[in-house]
């Protein structure tokens, strides 16, 4: 067999071991921690899809020193993704953000892939915003926009809230303008637990929601401090909530020091569409 014919056979075997490799789960938010910049603290966390695969990647909005031990922060995003050929997550895209940031989101924006969206509220109150996705292999910023007013996801949509809403979609290489859509956001809602005789204790163990409707967990009365273990396929939203984008069932765990960590208590998610029973 001639040498470069053996080499080519070679590269793509290779090639073909690399992408048959399996694919680990979903990164846990300590996992998630251990990528960011030294002394960063996360924000808000998307799960997402860019490739058409099993979800692994994670776009991440954090606060971080300006350099190593300065007490001043900057607002750093990030999009970590699992490279099969080094068989780890590496970070695929990074920024810093100009401001106080949003929770970062994610949807089916680019067609059958997803993409995530960063957004922060400059000093005049207005939201600039930049959506990440991968187009042709390559991932980047693929649209930039700034809004007096929200912005949020309603897949396939992009919309955006202000003086003149827009409803954007992906067009293949860049977003449109479609005719006004009618969606407004499921309200968020609150989940409240304490602490009885070292044990979690709350009204309901179950809580109803419907695809990308927030519930925030909190913590009513004093006591030991407690740990919540959210279901590693949930995003995490500022000030303690918790998202999912897709129909299922999903469990957020809470510890306390006097339980042992199988017996957590379990809060089970139950999330249907918003026409299902």
């Amino acid at each position: 067999m001639p040498r470069a014919l053996l080499a080519a056979v070679l590269v793509l075997t290779a090639a073909a071991v690399a992408w048959t490799r399996p694919t680990p789960p979903p990164l846990s938010l300590t996992q998630v921690q251990r990528l960011l910049p030294a002394g960063g603290t996360m924000h808000s966390l998307a799960r997402l899809d860019m490739d058409g695969r099993a979800p692994q990647e994670v776009a991440v909005v954090a606060i971080v020193p300006r350099h190593p031990g300065a007490r001043d922060i900057v607002y750093y995003s990030a999009v970590f993704a699992y490279d099969r050929w080094h068989r780890q997550f590496t970070r695929i895209y990074e920024a810093l953000l100009p401001s106080t940031p949003i929770s970062v989101d994610a949807g089916r924006l680019l067609g059958h892939r997803d993409a995530a969206v960063f957004a922060a509220v400059l000093p005049d109150g207005t939201w600039s915003y930049r959506v990440v996705g991968s187009v042709h292999g390559r991932v980047a910023v693929v649209h930039e926009g700034r809004v007096k007013g929200r912005t949020f996801i309603a897949d396939p949509f992009l919309i955006e809230e202000g003086e003149r809403p827009r409803v954007l979609i992906w067009e293949g290489r860049r977003f449109g303008e479609r005719p006004h859509v009618d969606f407004t956001p499921a309200p968020s809602r609150t989940w409240r637990y304490g602490l009885r005789n070292g044990k979690v204790v709350a009204s309901t163990s179950m809580v109803r929601l419907v695809p990308r409707q927030i519930l925030h967990v909190a913590r009513a009365g004093g006591g030991p401090s407690t740990s919540v273990i959210p279901d590693v396929r949930l995003d995490v939203v500022e000030g303690g909530g918790y998202r999912t984008r897709a129909p299922g069932i999903y469990t957020i765990r809470v510890a306390s020091p006097f339980v042992p960590g199988d017996a957590a208590y379990v809060l089970t998610l139950v999330v249907n569409a918003p026409d299902a029973p």
